[in-house]
């Protein structure tokens, strides 16, 4: 935990030597970062540090065996491997990294991989094309929606586009993030049923996750994603 506190105070304290400049987040880090925030002291969220030569090269979270890994510098293959040793020894089933191919050899096994798109500040809506057939007048969107509701559009699209946990440990989780504002959510209704979803998975400063975004099957490629997201 003190390398992520370290991290955080560095960043307000630019001067120091050893500082950090957090000026651009990727979202392994806002990942880490956010879950220190939302669980700073409690036994089943981990944190650890990669050191060398008295600086931090890598950050790592874990919690239920997610485990995300972000390095501030380029690593060796001494480091990946050492790395790759360390994720077996604390049972991390799962990993979220930017060097996905890199621990290919050392026992790793890729099931996503692609580009993480970044939505630079503008001042201008992006321009949304619907279906011609559909009423904008009967969208509205529900800012503050129930856990339950947002896992019920979400197992739609479950083992698709969505990979959901067990609903008790997931609801605990969400619930503790919206009703701390550590994270927020989004439903989308048209005639006043509940057809999509969105969620900031993570939030520091000005940068945020955005994940569960699930649109129910029977009303997918008519724009409502694109709606949701703006």
């Amino acid at each position: 935990q003190k390398s992520v506190d370290k991290i955080i105070n560095s960043n307000d304290n630019k001067t120091s030597e050893n500082s950090i400049h957090l000026d651009i987040i990727s979202p392994m880090l806002c990942s880490i970062i956010a879950l220190w925030e939302i669980y700073p002291n409690e036994s089943f969220v981990d944190f650890y540090e990669v050191i060398s030569q008295d600086k931090i090269k890598a950050v790592i979270s874990k919690m239920d065996g997610y485990c995300v890994l972000h390095n501030f510098m380029q690593l060796n293959n001494q480091d990946k491997e050492e790395i790759a040793q360390f994720f077996n020894i604390i049972g991390c089933n799962t990993l979220l990294s930017c060097m996905d191919n890199e621990l290919f050899d050392y026992g790793f096994i890729l099931h996503n991989s692609g580009i993480i798109m970044k939505l630079d500040k503008t001042d201008n809506i992006i321009p949304v094309k619907i279906n011609q057939n559909i009423d904008i007048h009967d969208i509205k969107f529900d800012y503050m929606p129930s856990p339950r509701d947002i896992y019920k559009i979400l197992e739609f699209n479950n083992g698709q586009s969505i990979q959901l946990g067990n609903f008790d440990s997931w609801y605990v989780d969400i619930s503790h993030r919206l009703r701390h504002e550590y994270c927020h959510a989004v439903i989308l209704k048209y005639n006043n049923k509940s057809i999509g979803c969105a969620i900031t998975l993570s939030e520091y400063n000005n940068t945020a996750i955005i994940g569960g975004v699930s649109i129910i099957p029977e009303m997918q490629g008519k724009g409502f994603g694109k709606i949701i997201m703006n």
